[in-house]
């Protein structure tokens, strides 16, 4: 799945703890300056396109072993761990397959995973609507379950790009007042601008896009309230 890589987990750990700031306009300005890129859909496809190639090259595996060998056994040879192959098979609806049948289903599953591929040249509009609206419609439960980490993938590129513009905005703030870094594009909901509000104590930087409807919207807040501590 690719909510589990380490490009996205190491990405998460980041956001999860980049949730505040009390520090000198120095210290913030250096980590604006050295905060990591986020995971990009050249991963993506890098990914992707080993998927596909495992998927063929098991295929290939498969082929070559007498018709009646059972799936569970020509998989576990291919992949060397009974557990990894046991963990494949629990995803597929027919337990009964022979090598042959699953090397059929792996082979049109990676023409699927090409298909996916290939939508992630879309643009990033078109690219976000589609995941949004039913892209595992017509997929096997293996790939509907990877395609769920995609969606992942997105949210988690989505709120490292919102950090970002969190930081940004704070040291606009800093540097420039709360007029100025009200003008901080929002990159989750293009066309709009971030929403910076203060109080006594904190200045909040906050967006209303929401990848979960149970969590509250991702927000950033910056201590003191001054704009210049």
């Amino acid at each position: 799945s690719w909510s589990l890589t380490d490009t996205v987990i190491l990405s998460k750990v980041l956001l999860d703890k980049t949730v505040s700031f009390q520090g000198s306009d120095d210290l913030l300005r250096r980590t604006v300056a050295n905060f990591p890129l986020p995971p990009s859909v050249d991963d993506l496809r890098s990914g992707l396109r080993v998927d596909r190639s495992l998927f063929l090259s098991a295929a290939q595996y498969l082929e070559g072993l007498p018709p009646s060998t059972p799936a569970p056994v020509g998989l576990t040879g291919f992949l060397g761990e009974p557990r990894d192959a046991d963990w494949f098979m629990g995803r597929v609806p027919d337990q009964d397959l022979s090598v042959i049948s699953l090397a059929t289903h792996l082979r049109q599953a990676s023409q699927q995973i090409l298909s996916l591929e290939q939508k992630t040249f879309l643009p990033y509009p078109a690219w976000r609507q589609w995941l949004a609206g039913t892209p595992a419609q017509g997929l096997p439960v293996i790939l509907a379950d990877s395609l769920r980490g995609i969606q992942e993938f997105e949210t988690i590129r989505t709120r490292h790009q919102l950090t970002q513009a969190f930081l940004k905005a704070a040291l606009t703030f800093r540097e420039a007042g709360l007029d100025e870094s009200r003008r901080t594009p929002d990159p989750a909901r293009p066309g709009q601008f971030l929403q910076v509000e203060t109080t006594d104590t904190a200045t909040v930087i906050s967006t209303s896009w929401q990848p979960d409807p149970a969590t509250e919207p991702p927000s950033f807040t910056l201590w003191p309230a001054t704009e210049n501590p």
